[in-house]
């Protein structure tokens, strides 16, 4: 075991890579019928009214975008901790308002069903690791911070 910048801190840093990806596809895959699918849309619509959500086709339209896009957004390594912070207080809404009203709602038939509270606490958990620790190698977010010190640096030395 190697310590202060050896091989530990480099593994570290690669860690988060399977996460964002992982979580990231999941992400796509839950908020693709949200968006795209006309089933899909009037079956989370369904859901959203059984639940009591405010402006149930605001918010299908708003929780398809943030996990669609989120999930593209984690899979790039963008806005890591920003985008993994929204999407673990969906999943804390979603369970509050599931816990309230007794369970989650059943889906149309054929239809995706929404995350039980081990799959809802599984993503949480990633997620916030992501929070936590950052993006990681290979990352948007990263490339960025690496552009913004170089310049730092550049006139630093100017």
């Amino acid at each position: 075991m190697i310590r202060g910048g050896g091989m530990i801190s480099r593994w570290q840093d690669w860690a988060p890579i399977p996460i964002r990806l992982i979580l990231g596809l999941g992400l796509v895959y839950h908020g693709y019928p949200k968006l795209f699918s006309a089933q899909g849309r009037a079956s989370f619509l369904g859901i959203v009214e059984e639940m009591g959500l405010p402006e149930p086709r605001l918010s299908v339209f708003l929780i398809g975008v943030l996990e669609f896009g989120g999930g593209l957004l984690l899979i790039g390594g963008a806005f890591t901790t920003i985008v993994a912070a929204a999407i673990v207080i969906e999943i804390v809404i979603n369970l509050c308002v599931a816990a309230v009203r007794g369970g989650f709602p059943q889906p149309l038939p054929g239809q995706q069903t929404l995350p039980g509270i081990e799959t809802s606490l599984v993503y949480s958990a990633g997620l916030m690791a992501l929070v936590l620790a950052g993006p990681g190698a290979w990352s948007i977010d990263r490339s960025g911070a690496t552009r913004r010190r170089a310049a730092d640096v550049a006139r630093a030395l100017e």
